[in-house]
């Protein structure tokens, strides 16, 4: 299965990023994405591996940007007093517009050359960043799936 082929089956457009970051191995870089659709919830695990690049920009508006802490605490939002800001409380990103993968550049070619193995681009663009990766692999995982209708009341 391609790498396009593996997103495309379980596509981040326009979901949430809940947490993301090196692993502990610091040669692959985790997603962890969560997919809600009308009948099922999924947390799902990206492993792009072989991160040999993770270039992170925050992209708040300079004027909902703000350092203060009680933005951090949703539970704090019915205060008269609560700041105007990025919540950064909700705990997640929304990938939109979304994700955009790229293959066969000069400058994967030229890190393909170096490296002795194929490499790829993703650029994912949210609401609060913009993450791009340059990796040689992607593993994907279901940690949770969660049925709507079973659970529903």
């Amino acid at each position: 299965m391609t790498i396009k082929e593996k997103l495309d089956q379980h596509d981040l457009f326009d979901q949430a990023i809940i947490r993301h970051g090196m692993l502990d191995n610091i040669r692959d870089y985790e997603i962890i994405g969560l997919i809600s659709g009308q009948e099922y919830e999924e947390e799902i695990q990206y492993v792009f591996k072989g991160c040999i690049k993770a270039d992170f920009k925050v992209i708040v508006k300079p004027a909902h940007y703000s350092m203060d802490d009680r933005l951090l605490d949703l539970s704090r939002q019915s205060e008269s007093d609560y700041p105007k800001g990025f919540i950064w409380g909700v705990n997640y990103a929304v990938t939109y517009p979304g994700l955009t993968l790229t293959e066969n550049t000069d400058e994967l070619i030229q890190l393909e050359k170096t490296y002795g193995h194929k490499f790829y681009k993703i650029f994912i663009e949210t609401n609060a960043y913009e993450l791009t990766l340059l990796f040689h692999d992607l593993d994907i995982k279901v940690l949770k799936h969660t049925d709507k209708n079973k659970n529903a009341l």
